[in-house]
């Protein structure tokens, strides 16, 4: 069988040499035919009882209305059609443009299609429906006014239905569907469609599939044997928004510089290895010895001389009261000796300290810069890696949203992992991230948050987490910073930097009093408390008070499917506070959410 394509070149190239000759009368040539096109004469739906025959006239004009004669034009029935058949396959034009070729249906209740293709122009298609009862059809006309692009156009039929209980999201199964149209000067048809009143015709206007038109026209009566026109005006549909479902968030917390207190205390242990310069101690400017040797010697120093025990204070304890994260400026300030109550765990514990303690510092700080050579800038930038890393926490988070019931959705939202930039001691710049479920912050306590849903926009409810800050930053220095140094503890990193015993070893031999062994085990003692203290045990045990993170947002759904679900959410603003203790800070932050 021929293809349409193939009987379409055949009908020109047959054609073509009838209308290139002849005279004054003959017919235009096809370069005369540019602009021409066909119009029904006859109803281009119809409805036909068994055995029954009707014309299919057509007229073919050129683009000024005037008729074109001796034009040959091709018919051809498309779909099945049983028995039902054309009295010819071509018919040529006459002196008004006109040609006819009568179809005799059969007795098998169905519908076909007749194409008629012209010379020149695009074909045109009558619609037949074969009934052995009463019946008409349907010619249904589309307007649009809009500005989409619509590229595809379903129209279908309901008997019975009113266009205020259709649902373009949902409509029910159709009575008849016409064949999809690309154009809105098509005319879809229904036939054969009984006669009687009540019908109604949609239009479903689409964009690569998705919806975004819809027209309707019902209260139809359709006679029998009779076409009847109907116009449907198609109006923009804006796509119904689904914003259920899980996400995964990327926020970005600005905390304005302002830091909760624990957050300024671990970091200020950290930066206690950074801000003395002066080993020969200066009250004015508070410098006091020279770190990070100054930092270390002091938990050494504290492993044999504990001061300020006030009558009756336990020996082992009283320091840990005074002096919970270190004091080396005392040793500048004051005399141990003449301190009341002042005592040593040994003979001449503290006194010795005041003889060992510059050398002491120079030691420690001449074995670490052999190790690492800028070890003041490594610990500043450490320092300020961790407190960035809150300051301008970068947090990723899941957000659950159930369906929504008049608007309104249940949620939950879990902090999930915190994406930290670290330097390592050759200042190469990692990117980590470190999972806070580790630390025991997932949990969203507040379980009566809403979200509201208007149209796109997506309104989160405040909600708030509880959080150990403190414990957060510990976190993430020992899960995140000290494996990108290459150490799983603060000890294990100090005692790889300081050689204990060759400390030892030089004390005894320079300052005396204590014996080698004595300063070489206060040395690996004041390493251990010092990691400690930088680890979370010891800057856990600074931080007492339990802090919150209190946030609420917007966001606007995007990427809708063609459904209308939502595969991001964009332009997300957080705002929001911190708390701890009494002390409160606000936050500003960005986010956005892919769905999972």
């Amino acid at each position: 069988m021929l293809t349409h394509s193939v009987r379409l070149a055949l009908v020109v190239l047959l054609t073509a040499p009838l209308l290139a000759c002849g005279g004054d009368d003959d017919p235009p040539g096809p370069g005369e035919l540019m602009g021409a096109r066909l119009e029904f004469v006859s109803p281009q739906t119809q409805s036909l009882r068994y055995g029954a025959t009707a014309d299919l006239r057509v007229r073919y004009v050129l683009g000024d209305g005037s008729p074109v004669s001796g034009a040959i034009l091709g018919y051809e029935i498309d779909g099945f059609a049983a028995d039902s058949s054309l009295a010819a396959r071509q018919a040529s034009t006459g002196d008004t443009g006109e040609a006819n070729v009568p179809v005799t249906v059969g007795s098998a209740d169905l519908s076909f299609r007749v194409i008629v293709t012209p010379p020149v122009g695009d074909p045109i298609t009558f619609t037949i429906g074969v009934a052995d009862f009463d019946a008409g059809s349907i010619n249904v006309e589309m307007g649009y006014t809009g500005t989409k692009r619509l590229d595809n156009f379903e129209a279908v039929l309901f008997d019975g239905a009113t266009c205020a209980s259709l649902d373009p999201t949902a409509l029910p199964t159709a009575l008849i569907a016409a064949a999809p149209v690309d154009n809105i000067t098509a005319r879809p048809g229904f036939s054969p469609v009984a006669a009687g009143p009540g019908y109604a015709v949609a239009v479903v206007a689409e964009i690569a599939g998705r919806l975004e038109g819809f027209g309707c026209t019902d209260g139809i009566l359709v006679e029998v044997a009779k076409e009847t026109l109907v116009h449907v005006d198609i109006f923009d549909q804006d796509r119904p928004v689904l914003i259920e479902g899980p996400y995964e968030l990327d926020n970005i917390l600005d905390f304005g510089g302002l830091l909760p207190p624990s957050i300024d205390t671990a970091v200020n242990v950290l930066d206690e290895l950074t801000d003395d310069n002066n080993i020969d101690g200066n009250a004015a400017t508070m410098d006091y010895g020279q770190d990070p040797g100054a930092f270390l010697v002091d938990f050494a120093m504290r492993q044999t001389c504990h001061w300020e025990c006030m009558s009756g204070e336990d020996f082992d304890t009283c320091s840990e009261i005074n002096h919970r994260t270190g004091d080396i400026s005392a040793i500048y300030l004051e005399s141990f000796r003449t301190w009341p109550g002042a005592e040593a765990a040994f003979f001449g514990g503290c006194g010795t300290w005041e003889d060992a303690v510059i050398p002491a510092q120079n030691l420690v700080n001449a074995q670490i810069t052999s190790r690492i050579p800028s070890s003041v800038i490594m610990f500043a930038t450490m320092a300020g890696d961790l407190a960035r890393a809150i300051d301008q926490a970068h947090i990723i988070s899941y957000l659950t949203l159930d369906p929504a019931v008049e608007g309104q959705a249940d949620f939950t939202h879990e902090l999930q992992r915190m994406v930290v930039v670290l330097h390592d001691l050759s200042g190469v710049e990692h990117v980590v991230e470190v999972d806070l479920r580790d630390a025991g912050f997932s949990a969203m306590p507040t379980a009566d948050a809403v979200a509201m849903i208007i149209g796109s926009r997506l309104e989160l409810a405040e909600h708030s987490f509880t959080l150990e800050w403190g414990r957060l930053l510990t976190h993430i220095y020992r899960r995140g910073l000290l494996p990108v140094l290459g150490y799983t503890s603060s000890a294990a990193m100090l005692d790889d930097w300081v050689d204990c015993a060759a400390v030892g070893a030089s004390l005894a031999a320079s300052v005396g009093v204590l014996s080698e062994a004595q300063y070489t085990d206060a040395c690996s003692a004041g390493l251990a408390a010092a990691g400690a203290l930088l680890d979370d045990v010891g800057i856990g045990a600074l931080v007492d008070d339990v802090g919150t993170l209190r946030l609420q947002g917007t966001a606007v759904a995007a990427d809708l499917s063609a459904d209308g679900l939502a595969q991001s959410l964009d332009d997300g603003r957080w705002s929001g506070a911190w708390g701890e203790g009494a002390d409160t800070g606000d936050i500003e932050g960005t986010f956005t959410g892919i769905r999972r």
